[in-house]
């Protein structure tokens, strides 16, 4: 067989595993969860002024959204086929690290990318959620293309699609302009250096794709001016670094929502064996190959690590300053560069360790994909909004009963239920305030005032406001009407011996989330009420969710 037809056909062999990967276990029986069926939901608006509208009301850029109306126009709106549109992104991701390792250097570069990619426990993850996430892959995949082919050749073809591909990141991730930021400018610095009588075609091209940008920025500072607490739910610590390394380099995943307080409890909780042959031998491996490529003289990769470093460093940053959570997905900018890194370290004149070494990777990621339960495929999605909708039906509750919502709004759950409750109660990011604090209270005094304010309530004193906040909810629901209270365990997982724990240990205190304390409060302070006046009723729990059912006496 011809090279060419043999590398064909190991290329479409690598992408038809990363399908099967993408596919096992795509319908998650408890739906999309929270951030999932905000995508859907904004989508689900008709095009034009209501959908824009939706998209400028949240907080990621349009572009995904776009393409998520358009997907469920064309195919539907069913949770399967919803996340096909990832899987098919998931699919052009490998296909396009292909082209990319191909590019830098040769076809078995190019394959040993695709291989890596489709093997990818964090892009696997990401082809079955429906998120931004993949999408941006694939935009910094062809981003990194076309400044090293500019780079290599500057011509009005590869300028304008580095260009594309920077923008089409700005109106995608909205922390994306970072990145292109410290892209473009080590960009400029390479190629004046080499034709420095370009100066002002490169100016003209950079204020085009400023100018295009403009109609976002106003919704760019709304986004990074908002006080929210969408964004308080976790604490920096260097562990976070560590493990959003974890999730690019092996298998494992361990920060898609919310990491492990530090490394030493997460091993721990996953145990000895598990850690050393998952996680600790396939990421010194890839360090290893990370370091082998970085030592070679290639002035480019070199300067690209600086600009993702750069990158990633402007991360640790705002979150030291509390402004974002160190999560894996908000740095996959970075990916594509660290991928052609790892597989360069082992193409790049190859020795009989760098072949063991390579086979020992791949053999572990394949078996830890195949077999763990762990597997990124194979992870629920415990915080599924289909799981409540079963849980209210289990409680049999009509549109003549009351429901109360803790954390997440009632149409959070629409999607899979019917029932149009006679009154829905909220206590969501938005009111928990005026529940815990005073009248007029908002998101912002939980989060910068919450602690200093609410000590004593976590202790259980001085509750006079909150007890009659409480109160006043079931007071208002006549007599023989039936309740349900829908419970987030994933938020409001503190008992009431934990947060007099918590307050009476002022280290502790500083560094447990408000955002958790108080609607594990919430939660403690409905149930109790509950109890005071009415009966109860029965309880059911599926996923990370509680459904309690009272009958007001």
């Amino acid at each position: 067989m011809k090279p060419h037809y043999k590398n064909i056909l190991i290329l479409i062999t690598i992408t038809l595993v990363g399908i099967l990967f993408r596919l096992q276990s795509l319908d998650k029986p408890m739906g999309l969860w929270n951030d999932e069926y905000m995508g859907w939901w904004i989508s689900s608006f008709e095009f034009g002024a209501p959908l824009i509208k939706k998209i400028l009301s949240n907080c990621h850029m349009p572009l995904y959204y776009f393409y998520l109306k358009l997907w469920s126009s064309c195919f539907g709106n069913e949770d399967y086929v919803l996340r096909l549109s990832s899987v098919v992104i998931g699919v052009f991701n490998i296909l396009s690290m292909y082209q990319l390792g191909k590019m830098y250097k040769d076809q078995k570069t190019g394959l040993f990318c695709a291989l890596f990619s489709a093997l990818s426990g964090f892009l696997i993850y990401f082809s079955q959620e429906l998120r931004l996430y993949g999408l941006i892959f694939l935009i910094s995949t062809w981003l990194l293309y076309f400044f090293i082919k500019t780079v290599r050749n500057l011509n009005i073809y590869n300028f304008w699609m580095f260009l594309l591909f920077n923008f089409l990141l700005l109106i995608t991730h909205t922390i994306g302009f970072v990145f292109v930021f410290f892209n473009l400018l080590i960009f400029s610095i390479i190629i004046l250096k080499q034709k420095p009588e370009i100066k002002r075609q490169i100016f003209a091209a950079y204020t085009i794709v400023t100018v295009c940008f403009l109609p976002l920025i106003p919704f760019l500072v709304s986004v990074l001016t908002r006080e929210s607490l969408s964004q308080n739910w976790g604490i920096f610590n260097i562990s976070k670094i560590l493990f959003v390394l974890i999730d690019y380099l092996t298998p494992v995943q361990t920060n898609i929502t919310n990491s492990a307080v530090n490394l030493f409890s997460y091993f721990k909780a996953v145990g000895t064996a598990d850690s050393i042959l998952f996680i600790i031998i396939p990421f010194c491996i890839a360090i290893y190959f990370i370091q082998r490529t970085l030592k070679q003289k290639d002035p480019l990769l070199k300067t690209l690590t600086v600009c993702c470093l750069m990158y990633f460093t402007s991360l640790i940053i705002a979150a030291l300053l509390g402004k974002l959570v160190l999560s894996t997905k908000y740095s996959v900018e970075i990916y594509p560069l660290l991928i052609l890194l790892i597989v360069n370290g082992f193409t790049q004149k190859p020795t009989k360790l760098t072949r063991n070494l390579a086979v020992i990777y791949f053999v572990i990621v394949l078996s830890f994909l195949l077999f763990n339960p762990r597997a990124p495929q194979r992870l629920p999605r415990l915080e599924g909004h289909k799981a409540p909708a079963i849980l209210l039906k289990q409680a049999k509750i009509s549109s003549n009963d009351h429901v109360i919502c803790l954390y997440h709004q009632f149409f959070r759950y629409e999607k899979y239920t019917n029932l149009t409750p006679k009154k829905v109660i909220e206590i969501d990011k938005a009111s928990i305030p005026k529940y815990l604090i005073c009248p007029n209270c908002k998101p912002e005094d939980l989060k910068f005032r919450g602690k200093e304010k609410l000590k004593s309530a976590f202790l259980f004193e001085n509750e006079e406001y909150q007890n009659q906040q409480f109160e006043n909810i079931y007071k208002k629901i006549p007599s023989g009407k039936k309740i349900a209270i829908v419970i987030p365990t994933q938020v409001a997982f503190f008992s009431s011996n934990d947060l007099k724990r918590i307050a009476n240990n002022q280290k502790e205190y500083k560094n447990t989330e408000i955002l958790f304390m108080a609607f594990s409060y919430a939660k403690i302070k409905l149930i109790n009420n509950a109890f005071k006046y009415c009966s109860f009723d029965s309880m059911y729990d599926y996923g990370n969710w509680i459904v309690i059912t009272f009958k007001k006496n």
